[in-house]
């Protein structure tokens, strides 16, 4: 959002529309729209996509040796003692 008010803004002093002082800044207007751009859809789009591709190439690799896909996939089902408190667990131990 703040990228795009940041675009918005600067649009018409990239193109030139702003009156007399806007030929000295017309090329940093358009460099900054280009960073802004380029860092959006390398945050947005390209760095996702990767990690994506990443951890979907390890979760097969996983499924290929037979290895469960989470670490702590042998605690799992939780005991049946998990939801119980303190109190409750002393009490039904005895201690």
């Amino acid at each position: 959002m703040t990228a795009l008010a940041a675009i918005f803004a600067l649009t018409p002093l990239a193109l030139g529309i702003t009156g007399h002082g806007g030929f000295i800044s017309q090329p940093l207007a358009i460099v900054v729209i280009g960073g802004l751009l380029s860092s959006t859809v390398l945050t947005l789009i390209v760095l996702p996509t990767l990690y994506n591709l990443v951890e979907g190439a390890k979760e097969r690799r996983r499924e290929k040796r037979g290895e469960p896909a989470v670490a702590d996939a042998a605690a799992w089902p939780p005991p049946s003692d998990a939801g119980l408190t303190r109190r409750a667990l002393r009490d039904r131990t005895g201690d």
